[in-house]
């Protein structure tokens, strides 16, 4: 009797080893090793290839999304032979709803540039800085005085109440082209609901300003005439597109139920506020699932006190 219970025990996985038992079966299947193969030949860029999206699948911010969306966005790294080493900054796998989702750094989209033959340059524009483009249709002069005592990049915030823009310059074949991106754009082109300021949190949040220009830099890249020797960098916006227009379509739905319902979004109240401390604690949900819900708004107050629990948890 007791030999049994200790090889039941010795039998029982961790939460981190079942994961890791199921992002391998699940890259371990014949359709994922044939793809895997068509983009990696090399036998130790595969191994690699699977223990860093391991690495990835056990980050605490992915760990509840499912292997599927973890191994697609792994495959489209590795399609646009992106590293996805966060120190690097060239591309990351984020969570979005509750699912992992690709997305390419503006280091990664100067890469494919760079690849391409394409020299490119993006420069955010606030309104304390003096800027003036004058285009007489064929050649843009541009002029760009950055306020470096007033600029505040630093602070998530701050770039969202005074982002202008952002200004990209790509230089191809001794040409050079400017194209100013307005904050607008950008916000449009990534699906950013402008209920994003009033308590909603998304993966964006701690680095707004890394991924305000590279959706500009894939905006203008989308518009150039690609030759076949930049296929990669056409493959890269339809990847980024994709899950853009995702975004988009969620927005309107979201918006078309508030306009059905009349509804009226307030932060949550104290008793509620209490009953999701008290889940944090004990482990039950986390502070992302709760935003990505839909079913609670909090303040800023509120959302950092929920952090604050959660990372004593982890301690």
């Amino acid at each position: 009797m007791t030999d049994n219970k200790t090889e039941s025990k010795e039998k029982k996985l961790t939460p981190i080893e079942q994961r890791k038992v199921e992002i391998k079966r699940y890259i371990g299947s014949a359709g994922i090793q044939s793809r895997i193969k068509s983009l990696l030949s090399d036998p130790n860029k595969k191994d690699k290839f699977a223990a860093t999206l391991i690495n990835v699948a056990l980050d605490d911010s992915l760990v509840y999304c499912s292997p599927e969306s973890i191994v697609k966005s792994g495959l489209q790294a590795a399609e646009l032979d992106l590293p996805l080493n966060k120190n690097m900054g060239l591309a990351y796998i984020v969570k979005y709803k509750k699912d992992a989702e690709f997305q390419i750094g503006y280091k990664g989209w100067q890469l494919l540039a760079k690849r391409a033959g394409i020299n490119l340059r993006a420069t955010p524009i606030f309104d304390c800085d003096q800027f003036e483009m004058v285009s007489d249709g064929f050649d843009t002069v541009v002029k760009h005085i950055p306020d470096v005592d007033n600029q505040q990049d630093y602070k998530p915030a701050w770039v969202d109440e005074h982002l202008r823009g952002v200004l990209v310059s790509t230089k191809e074949n001794n040409e050079i082209s400017h194209r100013f991106v307005s904050f607008g754009k950008i916000q449009q082109i990534a699906g950013i609901s402008p209920s994003k300021k009033n308590g909603s949190y998304s993966p964006y949040t701690l680095w707004n300003l890394e991924m305000y220009i590279g959706k500009a830099i894939k905006y203008v890249l989308s518009k150039m005439p690609m030759e076949e020797r930049q296929e990669q960098i056409a493959r890269a916006v339809e990847i980024e597109n994709g899950n853009d227009k995702y975004h988009i379509d969620e927005i309107d739905k979201q918006e078309d139920s508030k306009k059905e319902g009349d509804n009226i979004i307030t932060v949550v109240d104290e008793d509620t506020f209490e009953q999701c401390k008290q889940t944090i604690i004990n482990g039950e949900t986390t502070l992302q699932e709760l935003c990505d819900s839909g079913m609670y708004e909090f303040s800023k107050e509120q959302h950092e006190e929920l952090e604050k629990l959660e990372n004593q948890r982890g301690e």
